[in-house]
């Protein structure tokens, strides 16, 4: 109650926080107003259901949802399959995107391919599901981020349109999905734009929010840690993080992490991340303290070309495993014996440029985790993901943890 009457007080009031990175001090507006309807590109949940969001005019949004306590059963998200048909309605977007394209697509196999979608001319950089992003994008709606609340067991979408409109979805577990009217919830709103140009993942972990972000202009990477019970005299620290990026054979410290789990392995929590032309690194938690340069352990580097959509963790009989959910080669299984007694690391660690596959990090091969954009784990077995058989068809289903 004294938290929640405090972040009330500070909301009302607006009050500076001091916040410092690489030993420069910034300041930062705490301010009551209405949440932008700019496009929301990461949001998190901490334990107790708080929902943070950053959207793309970098303002943090800390959210009380004042939901119950949910939970799952066999049967929970079993009726989420006609969801994309919902966004596109809700979004008032009309066309078929699938049948427009079709032919595009057949042609887009090959890079460099140009074809003519609606009147308009697209160019095709890349091929099968890039294409298929950059035309949905271009012409339908984006999904942002995917996440899962613990808490109320509820599944929440951020979606962008055409249109410029955006707006985030509640999904329960009975499958009943609607909008979140940001005007009837309890809200603080930080102006982060001091801090970065980017910001890029979000998770909470021990009442501390991690943000991963970056500076256009010099690459520059930096991990903000903020508490999740802000306080009018409160510091915001970062950390460095500096990684082996095994295509440009050197250490890089502008290198950000594009996406990040924290997981403990075997009691012991890691930051596991995966940067664009993809090095997978892991660094301790432990090490990363206010102001600390650190260097992270580069595991393996999954391919050039390729960018990390997400990369999520779990235990299943009683081994740990990572998923890392990529642009260009799918959904890669890392098994917690590579993780952690790998001694090929950094310098000699595994390249999918000269080596395309090995027994520890394997490619999956299941219908079900084919052309995945996100995921997200529901409990010891399952995961919901979401996916893209064809361009701007997207489909949400339930699936076995691999």
């Amino acid at each position: 109650m004294k938290k929640l009457m405090l972040l009330g007080l500070t909301v009302l009031l607006g009050i500076f926080i001091t916040t410092q990175s690489n030993g420069q001090t910034s300041t930062l507006l705490l301010k009551k107003n209405k949440i932008s309807s700019r496009r929301i590109i990461r949001m998190t949940c901490d334990p107790k259901g708080t929902l943070y969001t950053v959207n793309d005019k970098r303002n943090l949004n800390v959210i009380t949802l004042e939901n119950e306590k949910g939970k799952l059963d066999s049967k929970s998200f079993s009726k989420i399959e006609n969801t994309g048909d919902f966004l596109l309605k809700h979004f008032n977007i009309k066309e078929n995107v699938s049948e427009n394209f079709s032919t595009l697509f057949r042609q887009g196999k090959n890079r460099g391919v140009s074809g003519r979608v609606n009147g308009k001319m697209v160019q095709l950089l890349r091929t099968d599901f890039h294409v298929w992003l950059e035309l949905t994008r271009e012409f339908s709606i984006i999904v942002n981020d995917m996440i899962f609340d613990s808490y109320s067991k509820n599944i929440y979408l951020s979606v962008s349109a055409k249109n410029k409109k955006s707006a985030v979805f509640e999904i329960t577990p009975t499958g009943k999905i609607a909008a979140l009217d940001f005007n009837k919830v309890k809200h603080m709103t930080i102006d982060m734009s001091a801090k970065a140009t980017t910001f890029l993942d979000m998770q909470c972990y021990n009442e501390t929010l991690y943000i991963s972000t970056r500076t256009s202009k010099s690459f520059k990477s930096a991990i903000l840690m903020i508490p999740t019970t802000v306080k009018a005299d409160a510091t915001i620290p970062s950390c460095n993080l500096t990684i082996y990026h095994g295509n440009h054979r050197i250490w890089e410290s502008h290198a950000p992490a594009e996406t990040f789990t924290i997981s403990e392995i075997k009691k012991t929590p890691y930051f596991i991340s995966t940067t664009t032309c993809t090095p997978l690194v892991m660094t301790r938690l432990d090490k990363m303290k206010p102001n600390a340069k650190i260097k992270g352990t580069t595991i393996a580097e999954l391919g050039e070309g390729n960018i990390p959509f997400n990369i999520i963790s779990y235990t299943k009989n009683q081994k740990h495993y990572v998923l890392t959910i990529n642009s260009e080669y799918g959904v890669i299984k890392t098994t917690e014996k590579y993780l952690l007694e790998n001694e090929k690391v950094n310098e000699s660690s595994f390249n999918r440029n000269a080596n395309p596959e090995i027994k520890e990090m394997i490619i999956l091969k299941d219908e079900k985790w084919q052309n995945v954009l996100n995921a997200v784990r529901i409990d010891e077995e399952r995961a919901v993901v979401l996916t893209m058989p064809e361009a701007g068809d997207y489909k949400l289903s339930v699936v076995p943890l691999p």
